[in-house]
């Protein structure tokens, strides 16, 4: 699931997010902060993907979209105004769209997907590991993530294994599209899938021969996986 966070002071403008994002595949509303201040505080609210940022309660100006650039850097920023000016310096400042004042939950949905298109972006560097190691890869290097209890292999797709202990609902808490759990013990890079047999419930990757079971619980998010092989396929 893709995390969303929006920080308004606008009660009515949470509430069409968090509407929207009930209806839209793939997004998980976790909550509005009601301000922001230009520090690091801001993130460390919670682990989120996307964040919906309210340009007209933020004051933002040419002087500080250097420091917009530095806070977000590591989420996917949409903005939400009724200036042009500040539509201009939200989208200068890094946003991937910014939407205009009034609202409609069809440019909330627009901007969403926006965000999810970059997020699959194969060269996008992800981190994986604990305080103690970090191991930075690229999305199309992750093929797909194996657990056994709390033992969770990595399988890259030059068919290197990384191990780590914790649990698969760990990296499923923390992983975004293109990566959606298909049974209980597997997590699959769905861009990288070629081939999905309904009747024996496996799937497979091009240039692989694991065969990766799924289950009857997991049938809505084939259904996931079905639509990024056909936009996002690397």
């Amino acid at each position: 699931m893709i995390r969303v966070l929006s920080i308004s002071n606008n009660a009515k403008l949470h509430e069409t997010i968090q509407e929207t994002c009930k209806v839209v595949a793939g997004f998980h509303y976790i909550g509005g902060a009601e301000s922001i201040h230009f520090d690091e505080s801001v993130l460390n609210i919670v682990d989120v993907e996307i964040i919906i940022l309210d340009l007209d309660i933020a004051r933002l100006n040419n002087n500080n979209v250097a420091i917009i650039k530095r806070l977000f850097k590591n989420v996917q920023l949409i903005g939400i105004t009724g200036a042009f000016e500040k539509a201009y310096f939200g989208l200068k400042g890094g946003c991937v769209d910014v939407c205009l004042r009034p609202l409609d939950s069809d440019a909330i949905v627009e901007a969403l997907i926006k965000c999810q298109n970059k997020m699959i972006n194969p060269d996008r560097l992800i981190s994986i590991g604990s305080s103690k190691e970090a191991h930075y890869l690229k999305v199309s290097e992750i093929l797909f993530i194996k657990a056994d209890d709390n033992d969770v292999d990595f399988h890259l797709c030059d068919g290197t294994v990384i191990p780590f202990f914790n649990s698969l609902k760990h990296f499923e808490s923390r992983l975004s599209i293109p990566f959606i759990r298909v049974q209980k013990s597997y997590i699959i890079n769905a861009a990288m899938v070629f081939r999905i047999n309904h009747v024996k419930r496996y799937l497979m990757f091009r240039n692989s021969h694991s065969r990766i079971p799924f289950s009857p619980k997991y049938l809505e998010n084939i259904s996931r996986v079905e639509g990024v092989i056909k936009n996002y396929h690397f």
